[in-house]
């Protein structure tokens, strides 16, 4: 199972992993140690350095385990962006990049308790690592926002990430998704890798476009590694097709 980054009080927004509550043992936000050493690993195995790679790695959540990977354990991006580490639905990212990040704050910094442990619940975003009622926690994530919105600005090229749940297929939003970059940041070059684990019936969502990666995956069983495995082939593509 992915471990839950405490999806709770999220039945009132459509985050593919919204069934998932709690918090589990293994998350490995509890093991900083353990982090290193499988960086370090990973890094030497996929042959790749941070340094030789001229795509900045961002991740657009939905969930703490994109950022786990490629900050963490494969230790791609040094900086701290908005959606690391907290739930965001993907019509939050794209309403966040039309709308200058209104309403990334609950109106009322009041939090919800699951399992004993507190956490803020807005429309398109949960905290359940972060005290919003501190001030320098929100004056943080502010740096994050313009960092994020710094970064779009320029003509480096982004390879985006997010994982989405396995209760709602996500993808059909990408070209809208796309189109709000467009539509605000015209001269970025950008890639998206797309993970989802939306294992319900019907047809799921494919695109021709070279620059739009996307993977459904069958189990969540061996997220961690599904993630840096993915990660390290869409690196491994990098190539002179971006948007």
């Amino acid at each position: 199972m992915v471990p839950a980054c405490g999806w709770a009080c999220s039945r009132q927004m459509l985050y593919g992993m919204s069934a998932i509550v709690g918090w589990s043992k293994n998350d490995p936000t509890l093991n900083p140690l353990l982090i290193k050493e499988q960086s370090h690993a990973h890094r030497l195995s996929l042959l790749m350095n941070i340094e030789t790679h001229n795509e900045r790695i961002v991740s657009i959540g939905g969930w703490c385990g994109v950022s786990l990977v490629v900050r963490k354990k494969m230790a791609l991006c040094r900086e701290a962006f908005p959606f690391d580490y907290i739930l965001s639905s993907f019509q939050g990212i794209i309403h966040f990049l039309r709308d200058d990040f209104d309403g990334f704050f609950p109106d009322q910094l009041l939090p919800c308790i699951e399992n004993g442990r507190r956490q803020f619940a807005g429309p398109h975003t949960i905290f359940p690592h972060h005290d919003l009622q501190n001030p320098m926690v929100v004056k943080a994530f502010k740096r994050r926002i313009r960092r994020f919105l710094s970064l779009l600005a320029q003509e480096d090229p982004v390879l985006f990430v997010r994982a989405s749940g396995a209760y709602f297929d996500e993808a059909h939003q990408i070209p809208e998704f796309i189109s709000a970059i467009r539509e605000r940041f015209p001269a970025l070059k950008f890639r998206l890798l797309f993970i989802s684990h939306y294992q319900g019936e019907g047809k799921k969502f494919h695109t021709t476009n070279p620059n739009v990666i996307i993977h459904y995956l069958d189990t969540e069983a061996s997220w961690e590694e599904d993630y840096s495995r993915l990660v390290g082939e869409a690196l491994g593509r990098n190539g002179s097709n971006r948007l």
